[in-house]
């Protein structure tokens, strides 16, 4: 019975850039990718080569490729909402204690003042029942804190504008939080309500930032088929290759990410001595059935089926070990 071992060769280039900024899904803080050039080629004819994974098969092995998916990410810079600050906390009610009539609204059929607080006691031939104050600040987050001293029936409702923020039932001192839809702080009851209140104040605890909202470096997956980079674009080979470099110029030290060799040991940009692309940016090898060249692969890519689209048996013949390699080919148009 033949057994299959089944391999999963995974690109793992690192761009230093993006330390501390992105990361992979384990976790950790390696910035995963690879560097693109801020310049175009030197050779303006040709694209970026970059090789990005590989697989050794020996004479006589046969194996089967199930799959091939490739993780494309572009750096955006996404606004951030404001957020808020602290507020200043004194006390914007006015005749809180209500030791006088000023500063309230109120139809009187509804609500009484006098005698140091307020009573209110449902009329259904007065006006709306409420008792209120323009006292807030909108869009702010205020804290209200009052007393009911009696209630023998009903609901009391407080509300920060048109933002209803409580109902309460039964004697004792309350504090709401909300934000002001409108300057309104408001007081009301429904038909059965007999309610005095007294002691009302309120703080203002949140203030919304102003200005324009601040731009934050977010690394975004790219997963519509239809999606096109604005200023270049990616394509994907497969390609079946000797294992043998043609490549004798290994000892010329480039900078990091960068290699003359074109099976390199990690993901890397393909270059000569000058900085061209390697090859005239074509890849090495041969297409591998009719997936040489991939323009799209942003398939979801953490679906449980991505990455089982090819199926493709493989068999070596010849007496050279062969390398199945993936290359990647950016050509961009930098301003």
């Amino acid at each position: 019975m033949r057994e299959w071992r089944r391999r999963v060769c995974t690109t793992q280039g690192t761009d230093r850039r993006l330390a501390f900024v992105g990361g992979p899904g384990s976790g950790d803080m390696t910035g995963l990718g690879l560097i693109i050039p801020t310049a175009g080629t030197p050779d303006y004819r040709h694209r970026y080569l970059y090789a990005l994974e590989s697989a050794d098969f020996s004479e006589g092995e046969e194996g089967r490729l199930v799959g091939f998916k490739q993780l494309l990410t572009m750096g955006a810079l996404v606004s951030e909402p404001l957020g808020t600050d602290p507020g200043p906390r004194t006390n914007v009610v006015q005749n809180g204690d209500f030791s006088t009539v000023y500063h309230w609204g109120c139809d009187p059929l509804q609500w009484t003042i006098g005698g140091g607080v307020a009573t209110f006691h449902y009329n259904p031939a007065g006006g709306a029942p409420v008792l209120w104050q323009p006292c807030l600040t909108t869009d702010c987050t205020f804290s209200c804190t009052f007393t009911i001293v009696s209630q023998t029936a009903g609901n009391l409702q407080v509300l920060f504008g048109n933002t209803w923020v409580g109902t309460f039932t039964g004697p004792g001192t309350y504090t709401v939080s909300g934000v002001a839809s409108n300057p309104a702080l408001t007081f009301g009851g429904d038909a059965t309500c007999d309610a005095v209140i007294d002691d009302v104040s309120a703080v203002c605890t949140l203030v919304p930032q102003t200005g324009t909202p601040p731009s934050i470096l977010r690394e975004c997956q790219v997963t519509s088929p239809i999606w096109n980079m604005p200023d270049g674009n990616v394509i994907w080979w497969l390609m079946i290759c000797p294992l043998e470099s043609p490549n004798d110029q290994q000892s010329i030290v480039l900078p990091y990410g960068q290699s003359i060799d074109p099976f390199p040991q990690m993901p890397s940009l393909l270059v000569d001595a000058s900085g061209n692309p390697l090859n005239g940016g074509m890849p090495f090898g041969d297409p591998i059935d009719q997936y040489g060249m991939l323009t799209n692969v942003v398939f979801p890519y953490g679906h449980k089926y991505s990455g089982e689209n090819l199926k493709i048996d493989l068999r070596v013949e010849s007496a050279l070990d062969v390398k199945l390699s993936t290359w990647g080919k950016i050509k961009a148009l930098f301003k």
